[in-house]
């Protein structure tokens, strides 16, 4: 639904949840913005980083929208993601692997982060909300580990420096069976 009005702007500048002064957002456009229309964004604090179908955009927002920006690129929509939306459709829905589950009542989990924001802004974040870091072993693929209490998951979803969540993978499984079993067929 179209909304790139004042009421909407100023609703979305008001209750945005900020990290490290950023917004993560989805904005959509009447088309494809050109090159110096995402510089006119960038200037403006507005990067884009992934494209979404339908001419929409995952970003980040420094500071606050503007109205007449969007309206000069022909942004249609903003619109910020619900925690459901950024997170593994198993743990939106509360089916929580058990080989992500090591203490009761939490869930280890891997969050990614958008490219706007450097590992460390989003580990002071995680740390000043106090959310446990288990591992920063692959930062440089913006992927961090972390424990979660279950009741605090939508919370940690719903952080602008969290651009997804999912459980991690599990053990690797020996391919003995598979090996065993084939050419029986």
């Amino acid at each position: 639904v179209k909304n790139i009005n004042s009421t909407s702007i100023s609703s979305f500048n008001n209750r945005a949840s900020r990290s490290a002064g950023k917004t993560f957002a989805i904005l959509q456009f009447e088309h494809i913005p050109t090159v110096a229309e995402r510089q006119q964004l960038f200037q403006e604090g507005i990067e884009l980083l992934d494209y979404i179908p339908n001419n929409a955009y995952t970003v980040t927002i420094t500071g606050s929208l503007n109205e007449t920006t969007l309206q000069r690129v022909q942004a249609r929509a903003i619109i910020e993601p619900t925690a459901q939306q950024k997170m593994q459709q198993e743990l939106a829905l509360g089916d929580f692997p058990a080989h992500a589950v090591k203490t009761p009542g939490t869930l280890d989990v891997w969050i990614s982060f958008p490219t706007s924001f450097t590992a460390t802004e989003v580990i002071n974040t995680l740390q000043g909300r106090n959310f446990e870091l288990l591992s920063e072993d692959l930062k440089a693929y913006r992927i961090l580990a972390v424990r979660v209490p279950v009741l605090r998951l939508g919370e940690l979803a719903l952080l602008s420096c969290v651009e997804y969540v999912q459980a991690p993978p599990g053990e690797d499984e020996p391919l003995s069976a598979f090996w065993t079993n084939w050419g029986r067929d």
